[in-house]
């Protein structure tokens, strides 16, 4: 036992500190938990938190981290910020407030990182060079020890542990939380909205997502069929949702609407009014629950319900049980092509492995420096930062829409950190990103939301427009091959004269 405790205390003696000065006093911070000192930002970027010892956040290498002011906590005299006297228990000035002359230290154990606001760093010291002191009862837990030193006299030794118990303190490796949730099966959706109500479709299932469109008259319409709508060189009906899904309709027959497209066997598909796309979620296997037959009249259409963090319903819906459908199947078979080039051209490519090889090969579909913009599922996202451009929708973890009133961006095109699966999520202006001004951000604005390297990213687009089925098509060569350079690549949306060339991206080259 003796020699346990000597052998922790020759550990201690060789413990390398910093000491720092915050408010007039002096503090230490263990070197082994410095991760690195930076020098404090003209002003703090605004945080999700009501805790009083956050001053604000500051960027770093892509990564928000929250910095704290101590003094409060410690009983020292806030400090003076660009003139003004900060108050920690001010929301409202404090995390965008000036910050004062000094600098942060960033600090990081068990993978989690805080930063800390003060006056300046003054010096490095072994623990083996000074006097330990006793503790005080009742001493603040962010205090763990007292030393003196024969040049610099007292200092107190900071609590690590206590540093990092603050809220939106991020991780700066991979949690384990993390590598469970990347264990349990998720499965992407869009949600949508009809009346009152919210659904969500597999994303795998839609074929795509119809802008708002004029609706054509239909003999058949009226009931259950809204009208007719021309998408991808296909005629089809526009359904209304809630009618088709054993819902009560609220009976209106507009003259135009939005959806999204469903295949069907035989080469038919039929359309879903919507309302509005809220967002893509990706929600867990097991998430989804049964309700009773009560529900709707057609409950055997329905995977079951999935209640969201604000205790919102979603019915999720059920594609392949909807294609077996008498009554749906009936409707899918009015829609017809208009035109029979597609189905010839989509027939002749699939004649042959060989030629079909030539023809990946031509696009340059099988280059590995088209992987960032190829999508497994040919299926992109279009929307519009400055200009139309299309990713591919696996790029994607979800889209939100826009919380909060996005300020004017840094000179980065960092616009707002946001809290994410209890994490903060630094949000990019996606326009400014590439280099094409500065994005307006109205009712249509949305923020896509990436995984880069186990962390979370945000760029907010303008508009989210629709989700198309689609191939690369590369520039041509002066030999007549498809060019592979990702910067001089389009993706083909659409098929036949409904087809449209669209600048498709990376979007996690986007971030920096």
């Amino acid at each position: 036992m003796q020699g346990t405790q000597e052998a922790e205390s020759a550990e201690a003696a060789d413990m390398l500190v910093g000491v720092v000065e915050i408010g007039g006093m002096l503090f230490a911070i263990p070197i082994a938990d410095v991760r690195e000192v930076i020098p404090a930002p003209t002003r703090f970027q605004r945080l999700p938190s009501q805790h009083p010892d956050l001053a604000g956040g500051v960027l770093l290498r892509g990564k928000a981290i929250p910095v704290q002011v101590l003094h409060r906590r410690l009983g020292l005299d806030a400090p003076v910020l660009n003139g003004w006297d900060t108050d920690l228990s001010d929301r409202e000035t404090t995390p965008d407030t000036p910050a004062a002359e000094g600098v942060i230290v960033v600090v990081r154990a068990n993978g989690r990182v805080t930063g800390v606001l003060v006056d300046a760093v003054r010096c490095l010291l072994q623990l083996g060079d000074t006097w330990a002191q006793n503790l005080p009862e009742g001493q603040d837990d962010l205090i763990c020890g007292g030393y003196i030193c024969d040049t610099h006299g007292h200092f107190s030794m900071l609590s690590v542990p206590e540093l990092l118990n603050i809220p939106l303190a991020p991780s700066d490796e991979i949690s384990e939380t993390a590598r469970r949730r990347s264990r349990v099966r998720r499965v992407a959706y869009i949600r949508f909205r009809v009346g009152e109500l919210n659904f969500l479709i597999a994303m795998k299932d839609i074929a795509s997502t119809v802008p708002t469109s004029a609706l054509e008259p239909w003999p058949v319409s009226g009931g259950s069929c809204l009208g007719l709508i021309s998408r991808h060189g296909m005629e089809m009906p526009m359904l209304d949702t809630l009618a088709n899904l054993g819902f009560s309709s609220t009976g209106a027959r507009p003259t135009e609407a939005s959806g999204v497209i469903i295949d069907f066997p035989d080469d038919h598909a039929l359309a879903f009014n919507v309302d509005r796309v809220v967002s893509v979620v990706n929600v867990q296997e097991d998430a989804v629950y049964a309700f009773p037959p009560s529900v709707t009249s057609r409950w055997n259409l329905f995977d079951g319900v999935h209640i969201d963090e604000a205790g919102d319903q979603c019915f999720v819906i059920n594609v392949a049980a909807c294609r077996e459908d008498a009554d749906l199947l009936r409707l899918a078979a009015t829609s017809h092509r208009k035109k029979p080039e597609p189905i010839k051209r989509m027939a002749a490519s699939s004649q042959g492995e060989g030629r079909g090889s030539d023809n990946a090969s031509e696009h340059g579909i099988g280059s590995p420096l088209l992987a960032g913009i190829r999508s497994q599922s040919n299926r992109y996202l279009t929307v519009c930062a400055a200009g139309d451009f299309a990713v591919p929708i696996e790029a994607v973890s979800e889209i939100m829409r826009v919380p909060v009133q996005f300020g004017e961006a840094d000179f980065d095109g960092h616009l707002v950190n946001l809290s994410y699966r209890d994490r903060l999520m630094p949000v990019y202006d996606c326009a400014q990103r590439r280099g094409n001004g500065i994005g307006q951000f109205g009712t249509e604005a949305g923020i896509l939301i990436l995984n880069k390297d186990g962390h979370h990213f945000g760029l907010a687009v303008e508009a989210m427009k629709s989700i198309d089925t689609g191939r690369l098509k590369g520039f041509r060569n002066a030999d007549g091959t498809a060019s592979d350079m990702p910067s001089e690549q389009l993706v083909e949306l659409g098929l036949g004269r409904a087809s449209r060339l669209v600048p498709v991206e990376d979007p996690t080259v986007l971030l920096p």
